[in-house]
């Protein structure tokens, strides 16, 4: 990605205008796209929540882009001082943007945060999500650039540098048609009825049992994390504590609404039953992040089983329940590698310390 140096009077308006503008959105689409996959990927590798995965791929999107209109005017001999306004003129609006769009349209596609680095959906809707923002960012450059502003800044400098403006808008012609590829062929697949017949009913949960026992199994978690959040005695207990409040909550409200519109009236109320008092014997544990361990490693697995099993045809649900596998079990590898990496035997104490194994609700 060479640097190279052309002046030439900017256009004000027609068709001129319009190809400058789409050539300075693709320029900044490609340091914004960069960051925006590499924080995507590596929030949903690590765990992050939703909104941990968006503001690590916003910080990284802002550094690229911005890094992406730096380097060549730094190579050309320009001092920080003067590159770090060009710099921030240039892309700060463009990639605002652009990381609106693009991370609205992630949210907004159900399963598309949670299905993880292994899934279709994931990069489709991921891809799809870029170039459409890539679009909507156009009209923003072009009356930047109208005005004197944005990228007009840079092209004053006669040096401009990235990847050929032909590839970058290839590879974004790419991206739409494979990602509406997927989220069509996701839409199709949510229309189709269930296959398998009796078998495959007999084998998985009603939409009725789902929602009832998810929800219940939710509510121990509740109990469970917000112990966490204040007995933990690690940042990593303390914190995952935190992060099933906060989702596990957010998800009963989305199950009680389901609830209400696939089954009719309101959720059934169940007791504390056994899990009050495994969360009274988890509050008594002498170590408790090891009791934590212990017992939410088999509760999530619980989890990802009735979320593997529930049979339905609501795109919504069959979205959470994919959210669920791929959230629960990605908690489990880490309380897994937690486990290990803080105690000699894998098999941790009960949360009541007594000897006992650990077990699930």
């Amino acid at each position: 990605m060479e640097a190279h140096a052309h002046h030439h009077e900017l256009p004000t308006s027609g068709s001129a205008l319009t190809a400058m503008a789409v050539s300075a959105t693709l320029h900044c689409l490609t340091g914004c796209a960069i960051g925006e996959v590499a924080g995507m990927a590596i929030g949903t590798a690590l765990g992050f929540s939703d909104w941990g995965t968006i503001a690590l791929a916003v910080a990284l999107a802002f550094l690229f882009g911005y890094s992406l209109t730096s380097l060549p005017l730094l190579r050309a001999g320009m001092t920080l001082g003067a590159v770090v306004p060009i710099a921030l003129a240039v892309d700060t609006l463009s990639i605002a943007t652009m990381e609106i769009v693009d991370n609205a349209i992630m949210l907004a596609i159900p399963g598309a945060m949670h299905s993880g680095l292994d899934s279709v959906l994931f990069w489709g809707a991921l891809a799809f999500a870029l170039a459409v923002a890539g679009v909507l960012t156009v009209p923003v450059n072009r009356h930047l650039i109208a005005r004197g502003k944005g990228h007009a800044r840079l092209h004053e400098t006669g040096i401009h540098g990235g990847p050929p403006v032909k590839l970058v808008g290839a590879v974004t012609a790419l991206a739409f048609v494979f990602g509406s590829v997927v989220l069509v062929g996701e839409l199709l697949k949510d229309d189709e009825p269930a296959h398998g017949g009796q078998h495959a009913a007999a084998a998985g949960m009603s939409e009725r049992a789902f929602l009832a026992e998810m929800t219940a199994h939710h509510r121990s978690a509740l109990h469970t994390g917000r112990l966490a959040r204040e007995r933990g005695q690690s940042a990593f207990v303390r914190d995952l504590g935190t992060d099933i409040v906060r989702t596990q909550a957010a998800e009963v409200r989305r199950m009680r609404s389901m609830y209400g519109r696939l089954v009719g009236g309101p959720l059934p109320a169940e007791g504390a039953g056994d899990h009050g008092a495994e969360a009274v014997r988890l509050a008594r544990a002498r170590e408790f992040d090891r009791a934590f361990v212990a017992h939410m490693i088999p509760h999530h697995q619980d989890a990802v089983k009735m979320a593997r099993t529930v049979r339905t045809d609501d795109r919504e649900l069959r979205a959470l329940a994919a959210g669920i596998v791929t959230a629960q079990e990605r908690e489990i590898a880490a309380m897994r590698r937690f486990r290990d990496r803080n105690y000699r035997t894998p098999e941790a104490a009960s949360p009541a310390g007594d000897g006992h194994g650990g077990h699930g609700d």
